[in-house]
């Protein structure tokens, strides 16, 4: 993909651009280049100078499309600038976009950013300048250590909150000698152990085992807010957001962060300034709102520079303007002016026949053409295709070199469109989007039902614990003790009687956390040191799982007897549905469809979990199972524990079929019953190939005339008798079942290796992390919210779950927000034909807001909704404000 950014060297509009660099000549403008376009340029001015670009671009949307294709084009790590929601109502908020905010400052101050894109928004904010952040951060360093009382108070005054056990992003705890931090900088935290005042070891640690991962060598410790009161001018200052004109009188943002040897490029500027212009009306609106309030003094200093102060700022550097068309409306008049005669191609997805068509029209008119695929398989299966009409093509996966005149190569790659050049006699074409920038992540490690103790942060005094060789005992303290001429740390667990045993640290692997019954129960009785209670205690314990999974391997091995059908492998028509889904999968996806898949083609019941967070990509991975059952003549269902779920899955399964002779119906108690009578009929003659229902699809006149797989949906809202019908229903079927949220049960099964079980981790690409804010309730900031969303063209969810008072509610809001804004209700006693009717108002856009209960809890998919409002969450379970959650940030807009 690199050779790719070689492509523009011989366009002359590409060498007078780098004259102008070189002569002083800026800014420059270049126009004829749509979004692909823009990013080759830079690409390609990155490959010839070496030195750091600089894309500003509108809106998150853009710099998403432009992130991936400048990742594709030079190979290198892209640094995002985002801009965040500033806090000023105070509350707990999320703090991811800060935090990703901050890590992109540290890069760029340590000089590790060559490629950098960021929105006009992230340029305007105020932020924490670039001098305090290198006195606000600070490294660990085994060879200058810092004293580990010094290292602690520097975290606090960094912004980091003082914690039992590190879980997130600006968190510290200690324990002993040990230190643990989670900074902005990593995505794992940091474990630091000091052996008096030097440092021992140093290495990151995974939050969820609490086991180190990886060694470091040094560790960099980078504030975890950008309004910290000990760096301000301000001493009486408390942080927050509210403060930050205060703390810093000097305006600094991100701007100021900019490497000196930068090419900035402005893309469309047109665009620039209208969103610049909107951001920081709406900006002044709140500040306005916050005076009114007296939550600010009158004179109180700007939250984000004008546009034209950030034009003079970046007048430090070259500017150079890409825009699709010449216009009058520069931000400065530019010195220079090329125009590229270039065009943004189509990417031709599943269609052979465009791509054949393309093909032999590029080289027919001696153009030297690219054709980026995702993967190895995908380029030969494209060679072969195109053999069979008569397309030449090689393949050379990792694009060596640009082909000749006339000719056709096949790589491996993706950008978010094609292009051409028809003075270079250039084009490339792409099958799908370009894929996901790869994110970092956190390594599976090793995973274990046993909590194997990794660090003291996993015990507190007073908590039980077991020594494999001395049983159950309670852990005191940590001491040190002298052995020997050598003072070394202790664990001090306490025995029956009088009874301690003293465990070096080096020991650690013999204890594990008590995971057993009540504190009451007979086996939480202190075992006694040396005597024989212990050993009976073990060999009770080791004839009870003995019986426990020899009745659970009975019941499991007696299904995996039973004969099941082996599907087909993949056949073309699979190959074609799968390439025709119009977004990028992730690895964990396609990872999860190949082991569905596997256990599919074996000749016995397929049982697995495919267990993923909300929006992940569970529908999409159960409709390619479903395809695959039926490309072999059998039926499948989808059982589903709402009416609304089954119909979202219905409208999401006849969008993927349409282009499929495959029948498609659905069966719920609202079904009238003059259809059920006819769908029960051409169920039974084997006419419905796929039937999406609820619990209705239990009962006893429905039959099946050759089920072949089941797809369960959210399994934990089922009961325990619609749970033994399963079991009858699916005794030879494969079974696939969906779930976010898990039981206990199920998922202890599944991970003692009973039962299958696939995860999906990776969120889809464009998924953006959902800002949450935890607030009292107030019906100004909820209309602000709520006109917020509206005004950038989304919808909004408000959640109050009584519906005694739900119409109240509505009328509430709507007296507050206007005739203007469309609100409707929604809520599980309406007649289904009504919700339907309203749903279906929500999907096409019809209702800005919607009133509802927790009826939107599962499976409503609706991306153009990016603002949930939850009234009383703090009477929800957790799992249920995780389902709720997941309805909103399922497009590329941010969702709060």
């Amino acid at each position: 993909m690199r050779k790719l950014a070689e492509m523009l060297e011989a366009l002359p509009e590409f060498q007078q651009t780098l004259a102008a660099l070189e002569n002083g000549r800026c800014p420059a403008a270049v126009s004829g280049l749509s979004p692909v376009h823009r990013a080759h340029f830079a690409a390609n001015l990155r490959h010839a100078t070496g030195r750091p670009v600089v894309l500003v671009c509108a809106d998150e949307e853009e710099g998403d499309r432009l992130e991936r294709d400048l990742a594709a084009l030079t190979g290198e790590t892209v640094t995002r600038l985002s801009a965040r929601e500033f806090n000023f109502y105070g509350g707990a908020a999320s703090r991811e976009w800060e935090h990703r905010r901050l890590a992109a400052f540290g890069r760029l101050r340590a000089g590790q950013a060559g490629v950098v894109v960021a929105t006009v928004e992230a340029l305007l904010q105020r932020t924490l300048p670039p001098e305090l952040l290198g006195r606000a951060a600070f490294t660990l360093d085994p060879k200058a250590p810092i004293p580990l009382e010094d290292a602690e108070l520097a975290l606090v005054r960094g912004g980091y909150r003082r914690c039992d056990q590190v879980e997130g992003v600006g968190q510290f705890a200690r324990r002993g000698g040990i230190l643990d931090f989670f900074s902005p900088a990593y995505d794992r935290p940091v474990r630091v152990e000091y052996w008096d005042t030097e440092i021992d070891s140093m290495g990151l640690f995974d939050p969820m085992t609490q086991r180190r991962t990886e060694s470091l060598d040094r560790a960099e410790a980078l504030p975890c807010a950008e309004a910290l009161p000990g760096f301000g001018d301000d001493p009486e200052a408390l942080g927050g957001d509210r403060e930050l004109p205060g703390l810093y009188p000097r305006m600094a943002t991100a701007a100021d962060y900019l490497p000196e040897e930068a090419v900035v490029f402005l893309c469309e500027t047109g665009r620039l300034a209208e969103r610049a212009k909107h951001y920081l009306w709406q900006l002044n609106e709140d500040v306005k709102a916050l005076m009114e309030k007296e939550l600010l003094p009158p004179g109180t200093g700007a939250f984000a520079r004008t546009m034209e102060e950030l034009v003079d700022r970046l007048g430090d550097w070259p500017v150079v303007y890409l825009d699709s068309f010449v216009h009058s409306g520069y931000p400065q008049p530019p010195r220079s002016l090329f125009s590229v005669t270039a065009k943004q191609l189509p990417s031709f997805g599943a269609s052979l026949e465009t791509a054949v068509d393309d093909l032999t029209h590029y080289q027919r008119e001696g153009f030297g053409v690219v054709v980026l695929v995702a993967s190895e398989t995908r380029a030969l299966n494209l060679q072969s295709l195109l053999r069979e009409h008569k397309v030449r093509a090689a393949v050379d996966f990792a694009l060596h070199d640009l082909p000749d005149s006339g000719q056709s190569v096949i790589a491996v790659g993706g950008l978010t469109a094609g292009f051409e050049y028809p003075g270079l006699k250039r084009a490339v074409f792409t099958q799908g989007a370009a894929a996901p920038v790869k994110k970092r992540r956190r390594p599976a490690g090793e995973r274990s039902n046993r909590q194997k103790l990794a660090s003291y942060n996993d015990l507190s005094p007073g908590d039980l614990v077991v020594h494999s060789q001395h049983g159950i005992g309670r852990f005191v303290e940590l001491t040190r003790m002298s052995v020997d001429g050598a003072e070394k740390e202790y664990m001090k667990i306490a025995y029956a009687g009088a009874d301690v045993l003293y465990v070096p640290i080096t020991q650690l692997d013999l204890v594990n956390k008590y995971i057993g019954g009540g504190e009451d129960g007979p086996e939480r009785r202190l075992s006694r040191l040396g005597g024989g209670d212990w050993e009976r205690t073990r060999s009770r314990a080791k004839a009870a799982v003995r019986d426990l999974a020899k009745g659970l391997v009975q019941l499991y091995a007696q299904r995996s007897r039973l004969p099941g059908y082996a599907f087909s492998p993949d056949s073309p028509w699979q190959r074609e549905f799968e390439d025709q889904f119009e977004y990028t999968e992730t690895e964990d996806q396609l990872r999860c469809v190949a082991e569905i898949k596997r256990d599919m083609e074996q000749p016995r019941p397929m049982d697995r979990l495919l267990c993923g967070d909300v929006g992940y990509g569970k529908t999409e991975v159960a409709l390619r199972a479903v395809m695959k059952c039926v490309l072999d003549g059998k039926q499948a269902a989808i059982l589903a524990p709402t009416t609304v779920l089954v119909r979202q899955h219905l409208l999401t399964a006849k969008a993927r079929f349409a282009r499929y002779p495959v029948t498609i119906e659905s069966l719920s108690r609202h079904t009238p019953p003059a259809q059920v009578k006819n769908l029960l009929r051409d169920l039974k003659e084997g006419r419905i190939d796929l039937l999406v229902g609820t619990h209705r699809l239990l009962q006893s006149d429905v039959e099946f005339k050759d089920l072949g797989l089941l797809v369960v949906d959210e399994e934990q809202r089922f009961g325990v008798t619609h749970k033994e019908k399963l079991k009858e229903m699916s005794r030879q079927v494969d079974v696939l079942t969906l779930s976010a949220t898990p039981i206990p049960r199920t998922l202890n099964m599944a991970l003692s290796g009973i039962r299958d079980m696939s995860t999906l981790e990776e969120p889809p690409a464009d998924r953006q992390p959902v800002q949450t804010y935890v607030l009292e309730h107030d019906w100004g900031l909820v209309a602000d919210a709520i006109r917020r969303e509206l005004e950038r063209g989304g919808q909004v969810y408000y959640l109050h779950n009584r519906i005694e008072t739900i119409a109240r509610t509505a009328q509430r809001l709507q007296e507050l927000l206007g005739d203007g804004v469309s609100i409707a209700v929604a809520h599980g006693r309406m007649p289904q034909e009504e919700i339907n009717e309203t749903m279906a108002g929500m999907s096409q856009g019809e209702i800005d807001v919607l009133v509802c209960t927790t009826i939107i809890e599962t499976g409503i998919d609706i991306p153009n909704v990016n603002t949930l409002i939850i009234e009383n969450a703090d009477q929800m379970g957790l799992a249920q404000l995780h389902q709720i959650r997941g309805r909103v940030g399922r497009s590329f807009r941010r969702a709060v």
